[in-house]
């Protein structure tokens, strides 16, 4: 029998371990079914990978150098793209992942030549 972890559930061992995140509980939830409750910043963490991977993923976006930060939710995409359709792309892909809330979208082509 196999016992495999997903990328969340590792996102949230290391969270625990290195003290980014305090263990809660459902406040809603029966008093005999309590469960595990990620913070705000945890839960950015596993959304900010989600972001960086489908990006990577993006071929037409491999060229472009995109900067990922999450706040509850909120994505800000930075950094350079070679054209606007990359920086439209990105944000698309960015919007298609699961928790994102919205996307600021600060991506700019190379200025003068």
């Amino acid at each position: 029998m196999k016992h495999g972890f997903t990328t969340a559930s590792l996102i949230a061992i290391a969270a625990l371990s290195f003290g980014l995140v305090q263990p809660g509980y459902a406040a809603d939830a029966p008093a005999g079914a309590a469960k595990p409750v990620l913070s705000v910043s945890a839960a950015d963490a596993a959304i900010k990978g989600k972001v960086e991977a489908a990006l990577a993923e993006t071929t037409t976006l491999q060229d472009a150098k995109i900067r990922v930060d999450v706040s509850d939710g909120v994505i800000l995409l930075s950094g350079q793209v070679s054209s606007p359709a990359q920086r439209d792309a990105a944000a698309q892909r960015a919007a298609g992942v699961v928790g994102v809330k919205r996307v600021i979208n600060e991506l700019a082509p190379p200025t003068g030549s």
